[in-house]
């Protein structure tokens, strides 16, 4: 969903990668109740594997930082010391340099961290993804579609399993009617077909 809500996505990323070309990690609408809504992770499939199964979220000094500070400061100069030598495994998987950005937005945390392998981000370099981000975080949290408490509905239905006739018998009106509530959510959620259009809504907790 974020290609749909961030303008320009694809050359805003292409851009991205020409900083981060070790890859990137974005977290927007964060909170400690809820976790995030919508996350996009583009490091290397074997150090999120590691990072998984070592439980290192919890021991990792960026995730530290970006869930008590806001602003911008590159993982070497984060103050707090890195006990679990996680910053040093993820150097073995190309992770070698990086910078983790945060703000507030909404009542919520966002969140950015990237990467790359030959070294560290220079002052502008970060400067300019720090702009960049903050752009991002305001078209994402603003650009949550709004649905009618019908469409909420039905969307909440096929999140059940319920199909169109169950729907429509639960609601109170006809198979028709759904169909064309269904519509108009996938619509406004620009989503390819029910499915998707449930997940979206679900990321954005919409329902």
């Amino acid at each position: 969903m974020l290609s749909t809500l961030i303008p320009a996505y694809e050359l805003e990323m292409e851009a991205l990668r020409g900083t981060a070309s070790a890859g990137h990690i974005f977290g927007f609408g964060y909170t400690m109740d809820e976790g995030v809504m919508f996350m996009e992770n583009t490091f290397p499939k074997a150090w999120r594997r590691k990072y998984s199964n070592d439980a290192l979220l919890i021991r990792d000094p960026v995730v530290l930082w970006f869930t008590a500070q806001t602003g911008a400061v590159r993982w070497s100069e984060i103050g707090d010391p890195d006990r679990h030598g996680v910053l040093e495994r993820a150097g073995r998987y190309g992770l070698k340099y990086g910078a983790v950005f945060s703000t507030e937005y909404d009542r919520k945390r966002h969140f950015m961290t990237v990467s790359r392998s030959d070294r560290e981000l220079s002052d502008a370099e970060i400067q300019n993804l720090e702009q960049r981000f903050s752009v991002w975080t305001r078209c994402v949290m603003d650009g949550i579609p709004h649905l009618t408490e019908t469409e909420i509905e039905v969307l909440r239905a096929a999140s059940a399993g319920k199909d169109q006739a169950e729907s429509a018998v639960e609601q109170d009106v006809s198979v028709s009617t759904i169909k064309q509530r269904q519509s108009r959510a996938r619509e406004k959620l620009n989503a390819k077909n029910l499915t998707e259009a449930v997940h979206f809504a679900t990321a954005a907790r919409l329902i």
